[in-house]
Formats: structure tokens, sequence, C-alpha cells
């Protein structure tokens, strides 16, 4: 899998989650549910019945429904990664199966984001340059959007929750 801890590509954020609930999370399940570490957040504050500020936790979802069996929905709509290295301030979205990488000159400002790189995850988990979609045919209306919702996410500071 391309990239390291860290990175903008699957290697540096796609891990195994693992929880043991006796009683309460089947043995040996699995789910294919995407989730980021914030997701804990609310999954406690639930587990504590203590309410969350929305203005304040964004993009938390309670994890109980996937432990527990109940659910095997997507919670996020979007996935949203940033990350730093030695060619520049990197950020990401993921909708549904697809990832489009941008990258920009400024870890502050977002003016002048370019994308740079698309993979359908489905069929290129490993992110494979060969199979960058960037400039196929077809893309572009797609590239356009993800960018597009990339920058209103994080301007508007908006939830990537259903």
């Amino acid at each position: 899998m391309a990239g390291k801890k860290a990175s903008i590509y699957e290697g540096g954020h796609r891990v195994p989650f693992v929880a043991v609930w006796p009683g309460k999370i089947v043995k040996n399940s699995e789910s294919q549910v995407p989730i980021i570490g914030q997701d804990m957040v609310a999954t406690l504050s639930t587990l504590l019945k203590i309410p969350l500020d929305d203005n304040k936790i964004l993009d938390s979802a309670n994890l109980l429904p996937i432990f527990q069996e109940q659910s095997t929905e997507p919670l996020h709509k979007y996935l949203m990664h940033r990350s730093q290295d030695v060619k520049g301030p990197f950020h990401a979205i993921r909708e549904g199966n697809f990832k489009l990488i941008m990258i920009t000159d400024s870890k502050k400002n977002l003016k002048g984001l370019k994308a740079i790189e698309l993979y359908n995850l489905k069929d290129n988990v490993q992110e494979k340059k060969n199979k960058n979609l960037i400039h196929k045919l077809g893309q572009v209306e797609r590239v356009k959007k993800m960018q597009e919702t990339y920058l209103e996410l994080s301007n508007n500071r908006e939830t990537t929750l259903f």
C-alpha cells in the first residue's frame, strides 16, 4: 500500500481498529465501514450520557451501531485528510470509493489548491500511480465537484456526517 505513517496515501492512515466489549460486541465480528479516530468522541459521549456541542464537535459519529452489528451503513459522506511532507501540504477527500488528492503551497491557505491524483479505492487501494484517474475521460466533473466539496467543507466548517 502506498504511503507511510501520516502520509496522504492509504498506507498513512488506513489501519485496523479493534474493539472488545464482552456481551456487547460479537466476538470475531468485522465491519468494513470506514471510521475516523474522532468518532470515539461521540461513541464515548453516548456511553457516558454526556451531550456533545454540535457546534464544536462536527465530525464525530457514534460507533455503537457498528460495534453491535445494528448497521453497515457508512457514517460519513466524506472522509477528509491532511498531510505535510517535504513536497508540500497535501489534502484529500474520499467520497464513496473515490479519493481525490490535492496539493497547495500553504498549510493555512487553500488558494491554489490543485488536484493531482484520483483513485478508485475499490479497484486500487494501493493507489498505484499507473491507475491514477485524474486525466481519464469522464472524470473531469468528478474531480471538480470533489474539490469544490473539499473547499466548502473546509471553509465553512461543515460536517461530513450523513
